[in-house]
């Protein structure tokens, strides 16, 4: 085609300062895969490499330990063996962001556009990874029952919810909650998160600023993208091994060949989410 210019190849087309500006971007507006296990192909916990779809990759979790008793005898004990958990993910996505800017809004703006674009893809694919976990919440078969249904979020819900990790014996630390504007509405509600004089604190003891930053210790994620069907909302109490996040590192950003008075650019991303722990989370529905 006449007059055609432009690179498909992102080594001549872009620069690698793009790509660090795109994956700051997208750690910087996670709100729920970066609390989970996640990473980059070539991580030293990420063993294989991402070049298409269908690819697997395993993640290396490290076991739970047992103790042994000691022989007051001869001092013997029993050693166990030690094998880190191999956590298969397949690269089960592929997601594009594509733009095309205008010469003339080329011309007229005072951004440098393809920072900007870099910037904007980095955002957009991490907001669609965060959309992908909290959909693969609600879709995977977890070992604890679902808790709550048509209903405000509430106290009880919580407490019930903590108390299903506590007796599976799931690590306090690492545990976030995900929850819905709704849901947190609902906990605003409550006086004793929100009111000093119940709480015997100087300020309601789950509350910072007005917002919900902690429910009985475990920090607390608040997102539209919590995932809904109807009138639920599926919130989630989670440790970070329930899910994985894996992403190639060598994602393409490309600026492609003009066809009219335009500059197409696109960016696309092979990456996969999976389940790792069945018995790591609970989901608790409330209504919308």
């Amino acid at each position: 085609m006449a007059n055609e210019t432009g690179l498909s190849n992102v080594s001549g087309s872009v620069p690698k300062l793009w790509r660090v500006k795109a994956l700051k971007a997208r750690y910087a507006e996670s709100k729920a895969w970066k609390l989970f296990i996640n990473g980059v192909e070539g991580d030293p916990n990420v063993k294989g490499a991402i070049t298409k779809m269908g690819d697997t990759v395993h993640f290396q979790i490290f076991p739970v330990l047992a103790v042994q008793d000691i022989s007051t005898t001869d001092g013997t004990y029993t050693n166990d063996q030690v094998v880190p958990t191999d956590k298969t993910i397949v690269i089960n996505k592929w997601k594009a962001v594509p733009a095309d800017l205008v010469d003339i809004a080329g011309i007229q703006s005072v951004l440098d556009w393809e920072a900007e674009f870099a910037d904007a893809f980095g955002k957009a694919i991490s907001q669609q990874q965060d959309i992908d976990v909290l959909t693969l919440a609600q879709s995977a078969t977890w070992a604890n029952s679902t808790l709550g249904g048509s209903v405000a979020f509430s106290d009880a819900l919580i407490l019930q919810a903590q108390r299903i990790l506590d007796d599976t014996k799931i690590p306090k630390e690492d545990r976030h909650w995900i929850i819905a504007p709704s849901a947190e509405s609902d906990i605003l509600a409550i006086d004793k998160f929100v009111l000093a004089n119940t709480t015997g604190f100087s300020k309601g003891l789950q509350v910072e600023g007005g917002r919900i930053t902690g429910l009985y210790g475990t920090d607390v994620t608040v997102t539209p993208l919590v995932y809904n069907t109807g009138n639920i909302r599926y919130n989630l109490l989670a440790h970070k091994e329930a899910i994985g996040v894996v992403m190639q590192k060598n994602f393409t950003m490309e600026k492609f060949a003009r066809t009219k008075f335009s500059q197409p650019y696109a960016g696309s991303a092979l990456y996969g989410v999976a389940q790792l722990r069945s018995d790591h989370a609970v989901l608790v529905q409330t209504s919308a």
